[in-house]
């Protein structure tokens, strides 16, 4: 679901991923997400911690910090 999707639904908090650009939060992917309202941006690579964190999210359980 995209930013602008779930800002449409209603969804109360929006949380996106970012991939990280040379160990650093890709800036033209996290202005985007910023600009289409996203409420926190989380950086990470990978399939295995994108996948980790959705589940963490989607339980309450995340403890990392935003970008």
């Amino acid at each position: 679901m995209s930013v602008i999707t779930a800002r449409v639904a209603k969804i109360p908090r929006v949380i996106t991923v970012a991939p990280p650009f040379h160990g650093q939060p890709a800036p033209a992917i996290v202005a985007a997400q910023h600009l289409a309202g996203a409420d926190a941006i989380y950086c990470l690579g990978g399939v295995l911690c994108a996948t980790d964190l959705l589940g963490q999210v989607e339980h309450g359980l995340t403890r990392r910090r935003a970008c």
